[in-house]
């Protein structure tokens, strides 16, 4: 294994692997499997496997695409193609969990699957201006 250029630096200790950018389509996801067993599914979130969800399994998607990081940041405008625009002070963490809870409210009288990584892990940080001050 060689050190990924994300790794290569004098503070890092750890080796980290070349990221994948895109995982073969013939791959058998678990979003596949669990549409084939016939459950509604569903992702939202961090995806960063591929433009399209839908290729592995998934018949919703809110804000899942290849990026791993939310390119207009956390408060909308998202500039986001899956993902419509908000009202100026909305969060995208919240706005992806109401559009989750939603969906599960929309299908809960059939088996479904959601796979919702939250993009919250990523720079840049941004909360709202009363937990910023709550926990400064």
């Amino acid at each position: 294994m060689k050190p990924a250029a994300r790794g290569q630096s004098k503070h890092r200790k750890v080796m980290v692997p070349e990221p994948v950018d895109n995982v073969p389509h013939r791959t058998t996801s678990f979003g596949t499997m669990m549409k084939e067993a016939r459950y509604a599914t569903c992702v939202a979130g961090k995806w960063h496997i591929s433009q399209d969800p839908s290729e592995f399994g998934f018949d919703t998607n809110f804000g899942s695409n290849r990026s791993g990081a939310p390119r207009g940041g956390y408060f909308s405008p998202y500039r986001n193609p899956q993902l419509s625009d908000g009202h100026k002070v909305e969060h995208l963490t919240d706005r992806l969990g109401k559009e989750v809870s939603n969906w599960i409210v929309e299908n809960k009288d059939k088996p479904f699957f959601v796979y919702f990584p939250f993009y919250s892990v990523h720079t840049p940080i941004q909360a709202h201006e009363d937990l910023t001050q709550k926990y400064q």
